[in-house]
C-alpha cells in the first residue's frame, strides 16, 4: 500500500510511524541549536534596528541640517562600511584569541563609553559641542 505522505513508510501499520506527529524531546536537542536559535533570533532584531532604524530618520535629519537625502546617507554608509572592516578584524581576533576576551573588551569599551557620556551630560559638556542637555537660559 502506497501512502501518500512522505515521513510515512508504506506498511500496515503506518498510523504507529507518524513520527511528525509525536512530541519531540527537547532534552535531547543539542545545546548548540538552542544558542544558534537565540544568537539568530537576537541578529535579525538587532539588525531591524541597524537597517531600519536610519531610514525612520532620514528625513528629518536632512531637513534640519539642509542636506539632501544622498548627504545625510552618507554617514550612514561609511558606518556599515566600516561595520565591514571591522567584522574582518574581529574574526581575525576571535581566531587568535577566543571569544571570550573579545566579548570582554568590547563590553568594557562600551561601558566605559557610556559612562563617559554620562559624566559630560552631567557636567554641561554637550552644550558646548551642540547639544541640549546642560543648556541654560
Amino acid at each position: 500500500m502506497l501512502c501518500r505522505f512522505p515521513f510515512v513508510k508504506a506498511s500496515h501499520n503506518w498510523r504507529k510511524k507518524l513520527t511528525a506527529l509525536q512530541p519531540l524531546n527537547l532534552r535531547r536537542v543539542f545545546p548548540g541549536w538552542w544558542l544558534l536559535l537565540t544568537g539568530g533570533i537576537l541578529a535579525m532584531w538587532g539588525y531591524g534596528y541597524h537597517a531600519y532604524g536610519f531610514s525612520a530618520m532620514l528625513k528629518p535629519i536632512s531637513q534640519e541640517l539642509g542636506l539632501s537625502r544622498a548627504a545625510a546617507s552618507i554617514p550612514a554608509s561609511i558606518g556599515r562600511l566600516e561595520g565591514g572592516f571591522m567584522s574582518l578584524l574581529a574574526g581575525w581576533i576571535t581566531d587568535k584569541f577566543g571569544p571570550r576576551g573579545l566579548i570582554l573588551t568590547g563590553v568594557l569599551l562600551t561601558s566605559l563609553s557610556l559612562a563617559l557620556i554620562c559624566g559630560a551630560i552631567l557636567l554641561g559638556f554637550s552644550s558646548r559641542l551642540g547639544g541640549y542637555a546642560g543648556d541654560r537660559n
